[in-house]
């Protein structure tokens, strides 16, 4: 456990300026084998693309949920046009220099990241429809479905 006591200066082989969550991260991760079978699954506050991308080039799988702002302005369709396509839609881009995968699902609408995920193959989900008054099917991405 690591108790704050106060900016620091960091003595890291990491060649990038990190969100706070991104060197919460970085820190936990020191004592992990490099290129070994660790998976990590973080909630937004942790992950951005430079994250995903850095943990790539160590070995070290990664996915979570993401903020709009830390996709590297990401071109994933708007809020708005997801809404139109209906529940169940989604859209995706990849970095293919980084291999980094981007996701936007329209259950609750949110963005998922990951470096060694794919949304294939697809799957459902159940969910209740208020208008039909029963439970439906969803089309959901194997990121999000994992």
């Amino acid at each position: 456990m690591n108790l704050y006591q106060g900016k620091e200066e960091r003595n890291s082989d990491c060649t990038f300026e990190e969100t706070l969550g991104g060197k919460v991260v970085l820190e936990m991760i020191q004592h992990l084998d490099i290129h070994s079978d660790h998976e990590i699954y973080m909630d937004n506050f942790f992950t951005s693309h430079k994250l995903l991308a850095y943990m790539k080039d160590i070995g070290i799988r990664v996915t979570g949920t993401t903020r709009a702002n830390r996709t590297a302005k990401c071109p994933l369709q708007s809020d708005k046009d997801m809404k139109q396509n209906g529940r169940g839609s989604y859209d995706y881009r990849v970095d293919e220099n980084n291999e980094i995968l981007f996701v936007k699902w329209n259950d609750n609408m949110f963005t998922m990241g990951s470096n060694h995920q794919s949304i294939t193959p697809l799957g459902s989900a159940k969910r209740w429809c208020r208008k039909d008054k029963k439970t439906i099917l969803i089309l959901q991405p194997n990121l999000i479905a994992k």
